[in-house]
């Protein structure tokens, strides 16, 4: 029932996080933002789910970049 809930505030954040100036275009490939990156990895993952601060809005191109060379998307930022 938990994930529930938080999958529904999610949604909602996720909608809004998007929406904004300065998530419109993938820091990584330039194109439009269609993805939520969750810079936060490890075991407390969860905790952050749903805080917008570990976000990146990002293509899904960038959102494969990051996870296909996690070394150097950690050096700019992108994971933690």
């Amino acid at each position: 029932v938990k994930r529930k809930s938080m999958n529904e505030q999610y949604s909602v954040l996720r909608k809004e996080f998007l929406a904004l100036p300065e998530n419109k275009f993938c820091p990584i490939t330039k194109q439009p933002t269609t993805e939520i990156h969750h810079k936060w990895s490890g075991k407390d993952r969860a905790k952050y789910f749903l805080d917008v601060s570990t976000w990146l809005a990002v293509s899904r191109d960038g959102h494969i970049w990051i996870h296909d060379n996690s070394k150097e998307a950690r050096e700019k930022g992108f994971l933690y």
